[in-house]
């Protein structure tokens, strides 16, 4: 077996479901004379219809979702890029929470030329474990701070679950969130890709849909198929957002990121069948991630390695420190490279912004045989630096 990537965030584990599913939806498609030609490049209304549906069913909003408070693009990636167009001007910043996923930088500064401002929402408790907690006092010192430097802060981008910690953001900080931005009139972005990845006994979604929104028109919410779906390769994002403004520019440019109706048309069908959602795929999902999260946390705590225990998203964040020999970034990048070494390809936390170094990102959901090997080249490696 060669290099057994930990690193990449998919979810392999219910492949046969998904596969036997779109395979047989696929057999009785048949493509209509209208696919042929262009259509609404943000979505078909089929589509979003059936989008809202089933946002509305799963995410439990306060109020059903309108499906032209949708837009629909290839990926998370394509719309949050835009959504930085045009929520901000070049070189305006957004907060974002640390650690978070390295990607969220490269959407929002590549084209839209906008960046980021870290906020650490790091806390140590009483016996030394870390927490990850948002306070209202933490939001506001980073922004005036952050004004204090000359920056415009245009908006807070915030993941939940999140990533790389996958640690489900509770209510009450949700709702710090939303009194932080209207108190200082700004735009919060909630990527809630992982929303539905949701794992463990007392775990339950926390959409922020469920919620009272004090800025309506100043809250949006990105979601796809890539992660909760397992359909990375089929590349769809969504929007919602009250935002009228924001939606009619999001169609204008949606020419540069439409989905191919061919695609539209297989989700639609897909996602039409929420019984089997309910009742099959996401109980299915549900119990292989717990299992496959149990068996390799268990085996990296054996080996002395702390684990922030989480219930959200694909990600084990560990803490391979006592096995460096100084807590420098240097000596995580050679204990990267040592792994690499050993075949097994995982993330270290600096590429999150990880504060403290020493902090990897291990991606579990993979096949229990593949995910065993992986642990086991793990393991030889700590053997070498225990």
């Amino acid at each position: 077996m060669g290099i057994i990537d930990l690193g990449l965030a998919e979810n392999t584990l219910c492949e046969d479901m998904i596969l036997k599913k779109l395979n047989d939806i696929h057999s009785k498609i048949k493509i209509q004379h209208e696919d042929l030609y262009y259509f609404k490049n943000h979505g078909s209304d089929k589509f979003r219809e059936a989008v809202s549906k089933f946002m509305t069913t799963f995410l439990h909003p306060i109020n059903p979702i309108d499906k032209n408070n949708l837009i629909t693009l290839s990926g998370v990636t394509s719309l949050l890029n835009i959504v930085a167009f045009g929520l901000a001007e070049e070189n305006d910043y957004f907060l974002c929470l640390t650690p978070y996923y390295s990607r969220i930088r490269n959407d929002i500064l590549d084209f839209a030329r906008i960046q980021t401002y870290d906020v650490s929402i790091k806390e140590t408790g009483p016996n030394g474990e870390i927490e990850y907690i948002v306070t209202y006092k933490k939001l506001e010192a980073a922004y005036l701070k952050a004004k204090e430097k000359g920056y415009s802060i245009k908006g807070i981008v915030v993941i939940n679950p999140n990533n790389p910690t996958g640690r489900l953001l509770p209510k009450n900080e949700i709702e710090i969130i939303f009194q932080f931005a209207k108190s200082f009139d700004l735009h919060a972005i909630f990527d809630e890709i992982y929303g539905l990845s949701i794992f463990g006994t007392d775990a339950e979604p926390m959409s922020v849909l469920s919620m009272n929104i004090p800025q309506p028109t100043k809250t949006h919410v990105l979601w796809g198929f890539s992660k909760d779906l397992a359909l990375s390769g089929f590349r769809c994002g969504v929007l919602y957002s009250q935002n009228d403004k924001l939606l009619s520019f999001m169609r204008k440019v949606s020419f540069y990121s439409g989905i191919s109706m061919v695609v539209q048309n297989l989700l639609t069908r897909f996602i039409e069948d929420i019984d089997w959602f309910k009742n099959i795929y996401f109980p299915t999902l549900r119990e292989r991630m717990s299992e496959t999260y149990e068996m390799a946390v268990s085996q990296l705590e054996s080996k002395g390695v702390t684990v922030y225990r989480s219930s959200g998203g694909f990600f084990i964040w560990a803490n391979f420190c006592k096995f460096m020999k100084e807590d420098t970034f240097e000596c995580e990048m050679e204990l990267f490279k040592t792994f690499f070494e050993h075949k097994v390809f995982f993330c270290g936390g600096r590429i999150s912004y990880s504060k403290e170094p020493g902090w990897f990102r291990i991606i579990f959901t993979r096949k229990m045989p593949i995910l065993k090997v992986a642990l086991e080249r793990i393991e030889k490696v700590l053997e070498l630096y225990g």
